[in-house]
């Protein structure tokens, strides 16, 4: 009897290999949960970095335009992918032509100065110049612009193969000089 005793106190409490298999399976579980609630706010996070970028990069397009389209003493082109007029000249001596071209093949809209790349805009996905007459309706004929219009998208890698899009469309610029 005493030999019994002494057996039954030497045993050790411990975990059978079921109990550190479910134990392991749940902490994976748990594991890829919360990684996965990680990325989802990382990605959020950097979503709404790309907002902030294109809503400024939005607002810095639509003031230039804006500015120089009002400006404007002559329209010299006017065509879905570019816009061109002239303007006094900064120094106050003369003009100075100022051109928008949309290139959607490097998705840029550059601002020229006299024939001198002034600002280059990047990651629009889509853009086009809209003209419009006196009484509101579409013109391409330069001598009847009135009015001029963006419509286009900014489009920035989200990561992976998502992206961000913002949409471009501004009221219309009305060409006051001309």
């Amino acid at each position: 009897m005493f030999s019994r005793v002494s057996r039954k106190s030497d045993r050790r409490a411990a975990f059978t290999l079921t109990e550190v298999l479910i134990s392991m399976a749940l902490m994976l579980v748990l594991s890829v949960a919360s990684l996965t609630g990680i990325v989802a706010i990382a990605r959020g996070n950097h979503a709404l970095g790309n907002y902030t970028v294109m809503n400024a990069e939005s607002r810095l397009i639509l003031e230039q335009v804006g500015q120089d389209v009002r400006q404007f003493t002559t329209l010299t082109s006017a065509s879905v992918s570019e816009l061109g007029g002239t303007l006094p000249a900064a120094s106050g001596a003369g003009v100075q032509s100022v051109v928008y071209t949309y290139d959607a093949a490097t998705q840029t809209l550059t601002r020229s100065v006299d024939g001198v790349a002034q600002r280059t805009f990047r990651d629009i996905d889509t853009l086009a110049f809209n003209f419009t007459k006196a009484d509101g309706s579409s013109t391409t004929t330069l001598s009847m612009v009135k009015q001029v219009q963006l419509n286009g998208r900014i489009k920035l890698k989200l990561g992976g193969t998502g992206h961000n899009t913002a949409r471009i469309l501004t009221a219309q610029f009305t060409l006051r000089s001309i």
